[in-house]
């Protein structure tokens, strides 16, 4: 009896140990509980999808940009400084020459406005998390957050 209570709570310490740790990188909130997981994948098929219709054309469906003239959104130095910066570029666009991975761009990048703030939450979580990227769940509260300090 002893044996099958302690193998009981260890499997229950296990769970709690792997499941509910929440871990804060910037605004981006990564956690392993089973709804955040749930979550993070719609979050994934949702943004997917808007990346298709919204950002493929310039980014390339492979995250890759179009040669000198749109910037790659794979394993992006650029990208993955700031998710701020980003939620805000999605928003309301980009003017001017940007660095990504040591090239320099100067194509302007239109504004998303119509975007939703839960869209913008589902497609950049698509984009940190695709083609080597690694960054979590951006949720709506995030990109919220962040668009009241846009600069416009």
């Amino acid at each position: 009896m002893k044996y099958t209570t302690l193998i009981f709570l260890s499997a229950i310490l296990i769970m709690n140990t792997s499941c509910g740790s929440k871990n804060k990188n910037g605004n981006v909130e990564v956690s392993g509980t089973a709804s955040d997981e749930m979550k993070f994948k719609h979050y994934m098929i949702a943004g997917e999808q808007l990346y298709k219709k919204h950002c493929s054309n310039c980014h390339q469906e492979n995250g890759e940009g179009l040669a000198s003239l749109f910037p790659p959104l794979a394993k992006s130095d650029y990208l993955l400084q700031d998710v701020n910066r980003s939620v805000c570029i999605v928003r309301n666009g980009l003017k001017g020459e940007i660095t990504v991975n040591g090239k320099k761009f100067n194509q302007p990048m239109s504004a998303l406005g119509y975007l939703s703030d839960m869209e913008i939450a589902e497609v950049l979580t698509y984009v940190y998390n695709s083609w080597g990227n690694e960054k979590g769940l951006v949720t709506q509260q995030a990109v919220s957050d962040a668009l009241l300090e846009c600069e416009e």
